[in-house]
Order: C-alpha cells, then sequence, then structure tokens
C-alpha cells in the first residue's frame, strides 16, 4: 500500500471524529417568542409562546417589563430546553424599565 493511501485514510478518519463532534457540541440558540403573561413581576419571570409551546423565561432583570403580545427574542444556553431561559431583550428594542 502506498504513503498516499494511508495519508488519505488519516484525513478521511479525522473529518469523520470532527464532524461527529460538531454534531454533538452544544451551541447557544437565540429564538423569537411571544410574552404570553407576566408571571412574577419580582423576578421577572414571564411564560412564553413560541410555535406550539409554552414555556418559562426570565428577564435579564426585574426593573424591566415586557407587554403582553410582544415580540422577544430568548436565548436557550446550550440549545437545552431544560435550562433556565433569559429573554435578552425586545424585538423591536421596546421595553419599559421600572426604576
Amino acid at each position: 500500500m502506498s504513503d498516499t493511501w494511508r495519508e488519505n485514510a488519516i484525513v478521511e478518519a479525522i473529518e469523520i471524529i470532527a464532524d461527529r463532534k460538531i454534531a454533538q457540541a452544544s451551541f447557544d440558540k437565540t429564538i423569537k417568542g411571544i410574552i404570553n403573561k407576566l408571571l412574577d413581576k419580582t423576578s421577572g419571570k414571564y411564560e412564553i409562546k413560541y410555535q406550539d409551546s409554552l414555556f418559562e423565561a426570565s428577564a435579564t432583570s426585574s426593573d424591566i417589563y415586557y407587554d403582553e403580545g410582544q415580540e422577544v427574542s430568548i436565548l436557550i444556553p446550550g440549545n437545552d430546553w431544560d435550562r433556565v431561559k433569559t429573554i435578552i431583550g425586545g424585538v423591536d428594542n421596546n421595553a419599559t424599565t421600572y426604576n
């Protein structure tokens, strides 16, 4: 067997390993959802509607208030829906801040 064959086999094996690792890697995901309702003003927790589901997410600060029906951007850390989700802002950048 030639050295070229071995080199090609090694490169192919490395590509397979790299592709598998990339497929398994967790990346943060940002989605757009709609504020369904305020659950707790003190903690800034909201119920969010996304596609056909509802879930909870918290504002980055309890001093920020979003209106029902407002479209917001939500961070899903590691694309893991079991982790705490954070509202990172209104899609139109409109939010009310209470001081």
